[in-house]
């Protein structure tokens, strides 16, 4: 998408009255609470405003703000099998700016104000060197705005805690800067071209290039270190890429060996004709086989086999911890503890005890 730069005319009327006014007929599209949350909402604004018929609207918004910004904080992760949202958040007391927005206004609605939850871009970055807005799409955030029936406007109200508000997130680094203002200028350059005379706009353009490199020191030394920062952190990505293909054969590898000493394992323990099939899983190997184990040595072995499990199917795979298992694995072989540890079936203890007395 190629950027634009837009010239806006503001009616000034119309800004000291607020984004819009509140026709009759749209009041009750900003009263609406959800039937399923009804009895809930009330009760959440008799928590939060237990005072508020003697409030005026004012006091209310700053007493739901100090509320939601002292007694919740922000967090950004998603809820999974949550049946109702909101009344997770209000439980939990943490969330993100759109869970705020939303409960804000559904007790500004349960006192009988209209509210409306908005979501869109809090612009709040001026760039340094092109004079520009700028919104990025970390600056995405939800807010609620209340009518103020006695002023005839709508007032924005903020609950997010400080820690979720754009504003507060920090400014990106000088060489981001430097090579979006580089965009900025090829960008308007390539427009004008396209839709205006180039002699004119090329000069405007020479003159806001040479007043950028003067405000960021001197042009050679600017380049050294924009092009000494393009290598080091190309050298980054492909030290990176070589040490996460490195790490991806060590993990295959281990895999492999991880696989042949729990199929040694499982011939060890366990009488010939209960070896596991080639495609039987393992949990339902060991319920087939567990009983004829001796019971001293079940337990260890079934630990190993949950171990093995855990270590083989986990992502990322952990190195480390698949080591430390075949470490001990080769100390039970070595001690000679899985060695013979299955009972034998009735029919060959049968034959052994004949055998014992024939000797007789």
């Amino acid at each position: 998408m190629r950027p634009t730069a837009y010239s806006i005319l503001v009616d000034t009327a119309r800004e000291k009255q607020g984004y819009m006014t509140l026709r009759r007929l749209d009041n009750q599209a900003y009263m609406d609470i959800p039937t399923n949350l009804s009895a809930e909402v009330s009760s959440w604004a008799q928590d939060v405003l237990p005072d508020s018929e003697t409030m005026t609207i004012e006091e209310i918004i700053d007493a739901v703000g100090y509320h939601f910004q002292n007694n919740f904080s922000y967090h950004l992760a998603m809820q999974y099998n949550v049946k109702e949202p909101l009344s997770s958040f209000m439980e939990n007391k943490h969330g993100h700016c759109t869970l705020f927005a939303s409960v804000t206004t559904l007790l500004f609605r349960n006192l009988g104000i209209p509210a409306m939850m908005v979501s869109g871009y809090y612009c709040s970055e001026l760039h340094p060197y092109t004079g520009m807005w700028v919104v990025r799409e970390r600056d995405a955030h939800a807010w609620c705005e209340v009518w103020d029936a006695e002023n005839e406007c709508w007032i924005l109200v903020e609950t997010t805690p400080p820690s979720g508000r754009p504003d507060t997130f920090g400014h990106p680094g000088k060489l981001r800067m430097y090579l979006e203002t580089a965009g900025f200028f090829w960008h308007r350059f390539i427009n004008i071209l396209q839709e205006a005379n180039p002699l004119i706009y090329l000069a405007d353009s020479f003159e806001s290039v040479f007043s950028f490199f003067k405000q960021t020191s001197i042009l050679v030394p600017t380049i050294l270190i924009a092009v000494s920062s393009l290598l080091i952190i190309l050298g980054l990505k492909i030290f990176n890429a070589r040490k996460l293909e490195d790490q991806k054969h060590q993990s295959a590898v281990l895999r492999k060996k991880l696989a042949r000493t729990m199929e040694h394992l499982g011939r060890t323990v366990a009488p010939r004709h209960l070896y596991r099939n080639s495609n039987e899983p393992w949990a339902s190997w060991w319920e087939r086989v567990k009983e004829s184990i001796s019971p001293e040595r079940s337990k260890e072995f079934e630990y190993l086999l949950n171990e093995y499990q855990k270590i083989r199917y986990m992502e990322p795979f952990d190195l480390t911890r698949a080591n430390d298992w075949l470490k001990t694995c080769r100390q039970l072989k070595s001690e000679g503890i899985f060695r013979k540890c299955y009972k034998s079936p009735k029919i060959f203890s049968f034959f052994i005890n004949r055998q014992k007395r024939s000797k007789f």
